[in-house]
């Protein structure tokens, strides 16, 4: 019998009254070292022993940066955690009971740093396995907890120092077994004349454009074991976990098929060779299935809105205004969100999911188009990039769920206003924003009035949008429109950032 530790940061405290009143700096604020949601797995055997190293590179989860988390690759834990947390440790991996009387399991136990002014509260299991590696805890096994998928709209990143089993899969006449179904990679003009077609077999690699030779060789190598159903591959690159990241982030972003993969990855260097290591979530074994049912809603989106486009910026339109009117935000579910299954067939999702469900019906119905992924207010986002009249231009479906246009085909100058490009994506022009293209971009509210109070003079059941680059209240949008509307109808407005609204006169 094999044990292992599982240790599990659950909660983090602040007294911040305590650290006005003792504190040389009074306003510390709440511990840097751990964040809710870090995991931990402690190994001792012949050739890891964790404990000795005092939990160095310990760290398999967090929202975190991991190089700027106790227990990740650069740092073990904070000596007042380690002095509160590791006997239960070193008792669970001595396979001891480790608060038994105490706790309702023996094999757990919940504990707490002495930091009075902010403690770090742990929860630390004791994992059984048997020689085959059969984990024997039960409901304490990392195996049967339903893992959320690891991805750059979360900032999750999974780092290890071993990889796992290699497993072998059924095997085709060659030996290996079969490729996963997948599209092909696809970089067509898009300055000529547009005839909509439905064809499931494309995708941009527009991601991989941006790597150097040998890493696109790694990006190859990923891509044909993931669609093998590989747990890992060796690739010709040194141990470098956010370089591998980045280059796994680069082929989950351009290829829409890849949905059963976490986009986080593990990354474990032996003598000789490097391996990266992949997470599935629970999409992997019913992928064709899911797979059937996202082309079925491509095929009924392409006949009702698209086949009868004459451009591209039309069909871009009709998929966008789709998604917008029938996708809600919800993350309540830790991976169908993040999957183009959530948008698609259960009508929510987040950016990630929902980026991933336009890409897959842009490609489908014949628009070159891939993902992309930077920050917005602070948070990791995913948005996506197409390319018409071979111009690119961002376009941020998630966004743009209260139904506008706001982020409707930007330039990196425009879109730079409120995200944080994760790379120079070259979008350089603004030509088809929808708000140029459509002459309701403005400067100011002054600059708007005459086409508010126009549109607004339509009478009930007018609908318009327009961009202010200055950012107005709503209440004034609302006067200028009655002005122009007249007495009787009411106006009822939308608006992003106060700068993009839609204006309706009832």
């Amino acid at each position: 019998m094999n044990h292992k530790v599982k240790v599990t940061v659950i909660d983090k405290k602040l007294y911040p009254e305590l650290q006005e009143k003792y504190c040389s700096d009074p306003k510390s604020g709440p511990c840097p070292c751990y964040n809710v949601g870090d995991e931990f797995i402690f190994e001792r055997d012949g050739k890891t022993d964790h404990f000795w190293h005092g939990g160095l590179n310990t760290l398999v989860k967090t929202d975190a940066d991991p190089s700027r988390v106790a227990g990740g690759p650069d740092m073990p834990h904070c000596s007042e955690a380690w002095d509160a947390i590791s006997r239960y440790i070193y008792a669970g991996l001595q396979g001891g009971s480790i608060m038994k009387g105490w706790m309702k399991e023996e094999n757990v136990m919940i504990a707490c740093c002495s930091d009075g002014t902010r403690p770090v509260i742990f929860k630390i299991e004791r994992m059984d396995e048997e020689e085959t590696g059969d984990v024997k805890t039960g409901e304490h096994s990392p195996a049967a907890e339903t893992k959320p998928p690891v991805s750059p709209a979360s900032g999750k990143e999974n780092i290890a120092a071993k990889a796992p089993d290699r497993s072998p899969a059924p095997a085709s006449s060659d030996g290996l077994p079969e490729l996963f179904e997948s599209p092909q990679p696809w970089d067509p003009e898009t300055d000529g004349e547009f005839v909509p077609s439905l064809d499931f077999g494309r995708y941009w690699r527009f991601n991989y454009s941006f790597l150097t030779p040998e890493e696109r060789k790694a990006y190859e190598a990923m891509e044909t074991a993931v669609r093998r159903g590989f747990s890992s591959v060796k690739v010709d690159l040194p141990a470098d976990t956010p370089r591998l990241m980045r280059i796994a982030k680069s082929l989950i972003e351009d290829n829409w098929s890849l949905f059963y993969i976490d986009t986080g990855i593990t990354v474990s260097e032996e003598p000789g060779r490097v391996d990266v290591c992949f997470h599935y979530n629970r999409f992997k074994n019913d992928r064709e299935v899911y797979l059937k049912q996202m082309k079925e809603v491509a095929r009924n989106l392409f006949e009702t809105r698209v086949r009868n486009c004459t451009t591209r910026y039309e069909a871009e339109t009709a998929i966008h205004d789709f998604l917008t009117g029938s996708v809600t935000y919800d993350k309540s579910d830790g991976e169908l969100c993040y999957s183009p299954i959530g948008p698609l067939l259960f009508h929510k999702g987040v950016c990630e999911g929902i980026s991933e469900a336009f890409c897959f019906l842009a490609n489908s119905c014949g628009l070159k188009a891939s993902m992309t992924s930077g920050k917005i207010k602070g948070a990791n986002h995913r948005w996506n990039i197409i390319e018409l009249d071979n111009e690119r231009y961002h376009l941020d479906v998630t966004s743009d769920l209260s139904g506008l246009h706001a982020y409707f085909n930007c330039s990196d100058e425009t879109i730079s206003k409120t995200h944080v490009l994760g790379k120079k994506t070259g979008c350089g022009s603004d030509r088809l924003n929808y708000y140029v293209l459509n002459g309701c971009r403005f400067r100011t509210a002054y600059d708007a009035k005459n086409y508010i109070q126009t549109q607004a003079a339509k009478g009930r059941g007018t609908s318009f949008e327009f961009c202010l680059e200055n950012a107005v209240m709503p209440q004034e949008v609302i006067r200028m429109a009655r002005n122009g509307a007249g007495a009787s109808p009411s106006v009822s407005v939308t608006n992003i950032d106060y700068r993009y609204y839609r204006v309706i006169i009832k």
